[in-house]
């Protein structure tokens, strides 16, 4: 049993180097559409997973990250670059992309229906092509 849990982490460590890897930086706060936005966590991390990016995530329980934290935190796991992003409970959706050097290469805004089951599909058409061209770009993609 031991052999199996060494060699499961062999095979992921050895993954995480053959991936390319993004931080998701969810800004989370008092206002924050908790619901809507595990679903789209969850989503956005699925679209990189499904283009060979390993997506990691980091929770933060402050409103606003700093961009030098967000940066940081992306070197030292050896990503090319990070994202900043959040949904409110009014349904205001902002996704802010960044290369490691701390460089703003672009920014979604939605106003989402946080009620409409509809929603995140909507957001995903939306990002699809932003998020194909930003990784691109950064040859990731």
């Amino acid at each position: 049993m031991k052999r199996i849990g060494w060699l499961f982490l062999a095979i992921v460590i050895s993954m995480q180097s053959a991936f390319g890897k993004v931080l998701l930086v969810k800004q989370s706060g008092s206002g924050s559409a908790s619901a809507l936005a595990n679903d789209i966590e969850l989503a956005i991390s699925e679209w990189f997973f499904e283009k060979g990016i390993l997506a990691l995530s980091e929770q933060n329980p402050i409103d606003q990250v700093g961009i030098e934290l967000a940066q940081y935190m992306a070197q030292q796991m050896g990503a090319s670059a990070f994202i900043l992003w959040n949904v409110r409970s009014n349904g205001d959706f902002l996704l802010m992309m960044y290369t490691i050097n701390g460089q703003l290469i672009g920014e979604v805004k939605e106003s989402l229906n946080v009620r409409d089951t509809a929603t995140l599909s909507r957001l995903m058409k939306r990002l699809d092509p932003f998020l194909t061209e930003q990784t691109r770009t950064l040859g990731l993609g």
